[in-house]
């Protein structure tokens, strides 16, 4: 292992240092330790970070000389990623790579887990958008498999985001929501 690291228990935490100084902590399980340390590589960031999300994955880059260099998500390689499946970070937290917060989804599914309202949103609530024309009221619904459940209008937009969380939960096996229920 060429990063820092501190074993604290069950948790290793990696430290990554960026360009700008700053120093991030990537959680690993310290079972998995021989298996990321085994790595003959840095750990670093790779990802987009901005006011509204943070996607940082802890990568590492090979190098085999006359070959291409070939990149590893640390998550992919603790869950042993299958083709066809993403990883999930089910706490939203992309640098908690701990076997209990990722699990592997069919990939196209690991959407369901998106923790908030799209940038373009006018109420900042997913799946609940104002009708035109008509100032407090709302229309909700609920997007399963590439079709549009339509869940009704709504005066009140609290009732209107109940009503998307229920159907979410009930829709989206893989959804922040359908987690909760289940717990």
């Amino acid at each position: 292992m060429r990063n820092k690291y501190e074993i604290r228990g069950d948790v290793t935490t990696i430290f990554i240092d960026k360009i700008d100084g700053s120093r991030l902590e990537v959680l690993i399980d310290t079972a998995d330790f021989e298996l990321v340390g085994s790595v003959p590589m840095k750990w670093t960031v790779n990802g987009s970070q901005n006011k509204r999300r943070r996607n940082l994955y802890a990568t590492g880059r090979t190098y085999v000389i006359g070959e291409k260099r070939k990149f590893l998500q640390m998550h992919r390689l603790i869950m042993n990623a299958k083709p066809g499946y993403d990883i999930d970070h089910i706490n939203h937290n992309t640098l908690d790579n701990r076997r209990c917060n990722l699990r592997a989804v069919p990939v196209g599914k690991n959407i369901q887990n998106r923790k908030q309202a799209t940038r373009k949103s006018q109420t900042g609530i997913r799946g609940v958008y104002p009708v035109k024309n008509t100032p407090g009221v709302y229309v909700a619904d609920c997007r399963v498999g590439g079709k549009t459940i339509y869940l009704g209008r709504f005066t009140d937009i609290k009732v209107a985001e109940k009503a998307v969380i229920e159907a979410r939960a009930k829709y989206l096996p893989y959804s922040e929501e359908a987690l909760k229920a289940s717990s």
